[in-house]
């Protein structure tokens, strides 16, 4: 009997292992097979939100746990990724090692992944975690969160860098922009430099004329007329610039040197006089100066004019220019020692004064006329030795003038803006050199100016804008000798 209950003890040993040795392995095939799907479910999760790499990193670690688990066989396929971050890998090995710690423990493993986990220390304190799921999204989350930080970082500084850039390009190409078109003004200039010539004469101009101007009554009876003889000389400096083939600048600049001449002052009706004149010793200056700008027109050379023109004009070149200026004449004369004094009387007694008649007179009459002109300049030339121009210009005239009788003590001012001036000039020249020239010509130039208004100062009376000025003119003419250069 002894003997039986020991066999059926012993039998009853075997079978409580066996049955435990059974249990044991269906919990671990169970715990096993739960971490293959909570890896594949969390891949799946990732697949699906675009995480292809990390969702790699989940079927591989499945397949590791469960290598016939089809899901994750097919979705490995589909990713195709073979790269993770080491963080990646460094979190799910954590998470691993926490689930394989708990699957060793099936009856505290949590059914829902997502559920935290709660446990105690060796000290008893009690420490409070995520689940490995939502620990893993927080940090996937909080990775995205800081790099989309730094990607908006990044592409903040690349904005302000690239405007930055951008101004200094800007500057740059302004920089650039400023130099070429230095480059381009230099090239005119050094360009204009190299096509440029400069003449410079000195002629002096052996001149004749006269300066006059009437005085009439406000009832338009003449009243008196003075004339003022101009002789003597007039040195000019002649000056001309090639700024191109077709453009030139010019200008002249001439002083007088005139001679001692007898002015005439004329009156009608002065009292029981008819008629006087008297005569006095005038010293008479003068100052010329014009300003223009030259534009060739025509430039033809004897292929080009034909037989019968060249044949005409008795030259190998023509040109013409066209121009426009200025121009400003001054005089000034001034009256001393009277010669001779006339008068007529209403009975025809003509009285003869005794000169001189008056010690101490120191008159004078000073005219300004000036204003802009316009005009053509025809010039040739034969062969390499001798060439012509002829200047016709014409001038829209102002005039002021300003007298003083200082034994009456008497001042005057006119004035008028509707004359006009015309100028003749004909030029020939010899080249000795092609550099070096003499010449000689002929000169005209006349200005009038019809009516003027008069105001005027003397003891006792006064009076403003009297239309009683006629006929203030001026006429220069005579001969020229000159000598220039050219570079």
């Amino acid at each position: 009997l002894y003997n039986m209950s020991k066999e059926k003890t012993l039998k009853s040993l075997i079978l409580l292992i066996l049955l435990a040795l059974l249990f044991s392995l269906n919990s671990f095939s169970q715990s096993h097979e739960l971490g293959a799907d909570f890896l594949f479910n969390e891949g799946m999760s990732n697949y699906k939100n675009g995480l292809d790499r990390v969702a790699t990193e989940y079927f591989r670690r499945c397949l590791e746990l469960d290598p016939t688990h089809k899901g994750a066989k097919k979705y490995l396929g589909f990713t195709g990724q073979t790269y993770i971050s080491q963080e990646i890998k460094e979190a799910l090995m954590e998470n691993e090692s926490m689930l394989k710690a708990h699957s060793s423990r099936p009856a505290v493993m949590p059914k829902d992944p997502y559920v935290n986990l709660d446990y105690r220390t060796a000290s008893g304190k009690r420490v409070r975690r995520l689940s490995p799921k939502a620990q893993f999204t927080k940090d996937v989350r909080d990775d995205a969160r800081q790099d989309f930080a730094d990607k908006n970082q990044i592409r903040e500084e690349t904005i302000a860098q690239a405007r930055k850039d951008y101004e200094l390009e800007k500057v740059k190409v302004a920089e650039r922009k400023e130099k070429r078109e230095a480059k381009k003004r230099d090239k005119l200039i050094d360009k204009t430099l190299d096509d440029a010539t400069f003449e410079m004469s000195f002629s002096y101009h052996f001149v004749r004329g006269e300066q006059s101007f009437k005085v009439i009554t406000t009832g338009g009876d003449q009243l008196s007329k003075l004339t003022y003889p101009i002789s003597g000389g007039v040195g000019y400096i002649n000056t001309q610039v090639k700024l191109s083939p077709k453009l030139f600048f010019g200008g002249r600049y001439g002083a007088s040197n005139l001679r001692k001449t007898t002015s005439k002052d004329e009156d009608w009706d002065v009292g029981a006089i008819t008629y006087q004149i008297t005569e006095q010793d005038t010293k008479s200056r003068s100052e010329y100066f014009d300003a223009n700008i030259y534009y060739r027109g025509f430039d033809w050379h004897e292929p080009e004019m034909g037989d019968d023109l060249a044949g005409f004009f008795m030259v190998d070149r023509l040109y013409i220019d066209f121009f426009g200026g200025y121009q400003h004449y001054k005089a000034r004369h001034t009256m001393v020692d009277p010669t001779t004094l006339f008068q007529f009387t209403t009975g025809g007694t003509v009285f003869a004064v005794a000169t001189p008649l008056n010690s101490g007179l120191n008159s004078h009459y000073e005219v300004i006329n000036k204003g802009p002109r316009a005009g053509v300049r025809i010039g040739g030339s034969f062969g390499e030795k001798i060439s012509s121009n002829l200047n016709l210009s014409y001038a829209w005239i102002k005039t002021k003038a300003h007298g003083n009788w200082n034994l009456r003590n008497y001042d005057f001012w006119q004035e008028g803006d509707s004359g006009y001036g015309f100028t003749l000039d004909a030029e020939a020249k010899y080249h000795f050199t092609p550099n070096l020239f003499v010449g000689g010509g002929f000169h005209y130039m006349e200005m009038q100016q019809q009516d003027l208004l008069e105001t005027g100062v003397q003891p006792g009376s006064a009076y403003t804008d009297l239309n009683i000025i006629r006929d203030v003119d001026t006429a220069v003419y005579g001969p020229s000798l000159q000598l220039g250069y050219r570079w």
